[in-house]
């Protein structure tokens, strides 16, 4: 059989350019798996967790479960379930503020106030002992129960990512807190003789605590936005006692980089004792919240 001779040449030439192809393929593989500087996923930080100042105002609705003993003279005391015996609300509404300032890419200072008010009048099926009177059953007593918190609080970032910052949280959160009673309270004098008189009780407890905690902001998209925070703390000083265990939960958007909207979840459990002297007081308060905000970036 004869080969004829382009016929050759060209699968010659065919052949040589295959294997240049192949070669320049290998060579760029190689190169690609030695890469030192693989393309980085790119990152970004949304407007609420970039502006230098963020205001925020909402609004929630919250849950609540408070019990509360009280004696000026040193007896036990009877503990009282505010919205069971009282009536007090077991929900309200009520707003919340605050506001946030980043010094550097680190470190941070927020202040937040939250203000809850609330009252009642029923009449109560049980006797009721309250500071040194008893509400007697069958009375018709008002109750009001006030708080009011304010928290100043130092963050500490400890990540070097745009799109997550997370760290470390210390500050002062200052209870004011106030329960009052007025009804017709049985008194018994020295001599065994019962009076009933119209009354007011009144116990206040102005507490600043110290709290320590952790925090997380984690970017999910340019202008999404996760918020998380905890805070806790049990401390004794001397004939006082005070536990505070809080948790928030919120997710945001920034509709501009100037303003934003969201909404959180949270939950705060605070529990207070005191005896000093002959005076005893017991306070657990417990309240949930769900709410709405709105965020100002600046």
């Amino acid at each position: 059989m004869r080969i004829h001779e382009p016929y050759f040449r060209s699968s010659r030439k065919l052949a040589r350019g295959i294997v240049l192809v192949m070669a320049a393929c290998l060579v760029s593989m190689d190169a690609a798996a030695v890469d030192p500087d693989p393309p980085k996923r790119p990152d970004f930080s949304p407007p609420s967790m970039s502006s230098k100042w963020k205001l925020t105002l909402g609004g929630s609705l919250v849950f609540f479960d408070t019990r509360a003993a009280w004696s000026p003279r040193g007896t036990a005391g009877t503990v009282i379930e505010l919205e069971d015996t009282l009536g007090l609300e077991e929900h309200i509404g009520t707003f919340n503020v605050s506001a946030l300032y980043r010094v550097n890419r680190r470190h941070s200072l927020e202040l937040a106030i939250t203000d809850m008010d609330r009252s009642a009048t029923r009449v109560i099926d049980e006797d009721v002992e309250w500071g040194d009177y008893v509400f007697r059953a069958d009375g018709v007593v008002t109750s009001d129960f006030g708080v009011r918190v304010f928290k100043l609080s130092w963050r500490y970032n400890f990540s070097d990512a745009d799109r997550l910052q997370a760290g470390f949280l210390a500050g002062l959160s200052t209870f004011d807190i106030s329960v009052s009673l007025r009804g017709e309270g049985r008194l018994q004098s020295d001599d065994g003789q019962e009076s009933i008189e119209e009354v007011v009780e009144s116990a206040d407890v102005i507490a600043p605590v110290p709290v320590v905690g952790f925090f997380l902001d984690y970017g999910l998209k340019p202008r999404l936005a996760l918020h998380f925070r905890t805070n806790i703390l049990d401390l004794s000083i001397s004939s006082r006692h005070g536990r505070v265990i809080e948790s928030a939960f919120g997710i945001e958007y920034a509709v501009t980089d100037r303003f934003g909207i969201g909404a959180g979840v949270g939950g705060t459990d605070i529990e207070y004792n005191s005896d000093k002297d002959d005076e005893k007081l017991g306070l657990r308060f417990r309240f949930n919240t769900v709410g709405v905000f709105a965020s100002f970036m600046f």
